[in-house]
């Protein structure tokens, strides 16, 4: 059974191309965290961390990725990263800077936006996540350490 969550508002926002991304928002003048799920997951898995960051004075926002529970999917303009659409959601959410926790391929997107804006941020988590580091030499450690059936995963 899910632990009560804490009162939010939820809504969408227009990504600057006609897509609209859904978010949860618990408001509040805390500081903000903002959550980024992994690629099986949305906005609605942080069902256990969202109440204990907003009981312990956090606003709390987490978003769901382009196709992910309630996002809509659109056309992703060649060589945008994710890390643009956190960008366009914060702006829209006049957000200057939050801590930002992703796990999974939600680290990945993540670790973009620390490297792309930095300014943006207050701190960075990252859970269960191969970060997402496009270079040659890092990639390429990456690639070694995984067994090959890794990359016959669904």
């Amino acid at each position: 059974m899910l632990p009560v969550q804490w009162p939010q508002n939820e809504g969408w926002v227009d990504v600057g191309d006609g897509t609209r991304l859904w978010y949860s928002d618990t408001e509040g003048d805390g500081p903000t965290i903002l959550l980024l799920h992994a690629s099986a997951g949305s906005a609605e898995c942080w069902a256990y961390q969202q109440p204990v960051f907003a009981e312990a004075g956090y606003r709390v926002i987490a978003y769901s990725r382009r196709g992910h529970f309630r996002s809509e999917t659109g056309a992703i303009p060649a060589g945008q990263p994710a890390s643009t659409d956190l960008l366009r959601l914060l702006d829209a959410l006049e957000l200057d800077r939050v801590h930002m926790l992703g796990t999974a391929a939600g680290g990945m997107v993540a670790t973009d936006f620390a490297v792309s804006r930095p300014d943006r941020l207050t701190s960075l988590m990252i859970s269960s996540s191969m970060v997402g580091i496009a270079e040659d030499d890092y990639e390429s450690r990456v690639t070694r350490l995984l067994p090959p059936a890794f990359y016959g995963l669904p």
